[in-house]
């Protein structure tokens, strides 16, 4: 599957903990026009799954933002072939965003849980400045 991940302008969100919070606080609010589409419920369960792998922190889905830690995939599109998304967060140790991404199957008529996981982890990854540590 040829996939092909562009900047855009457009906002995903995701809630997570301060780097002075417990993990037990984490969690990750999935925002925007598009949050309620099947592919951007995939996009927010990947976004968990990319966060404890890496992270060893087991995000809890919230609704709306919260005191202190906040990370943020906001959805502007996402349909079954493409998603488009910006991740953010902000906490007591300052705040930061990834640029505005695009991604797309070209070659199918659903994006697979793998592209999602990479797009996820690219997100992160983008990311500046980078999430401050979960403790």
């Amino acid at each position: 599957m040829s996939l092909n991940l562009r900047l855009f302008a457009a906002s995903l969100c995701l809630t997570a903990i301060p780097a002075v919070t417990n993990a037990d606080s984490a969690c990750l609010a999935c925002i925007g026009p598009a949050a309620a589409e099947p592919s951007a419920e995939r996009l927010c369960a990947a976004l968990q799954t990319v966060v404890l792998s890496r992270y060893g922190v087991a995000l809890q889905s919230s609704v709306g933002a919260r005191e202190g830690g906040l990370l943020r995939l906001e959805l502007q599109k996402s349909t079954s072939t493409a998603v488009s998304a910006r991740l953010s967060w902000q906490s007591g140790a300052g705040q930061g965003a990834s640029p505005v991404l695009d991604l797309v199957a070209t070659d199918t008529d659903r994006l697979s849980d793998e592209a999602l996981a990479d797009f996820a982890e690219t997100l992160l990854s983008l990311t500046e400045p980078p999430l401050p540590p979960f403790h």
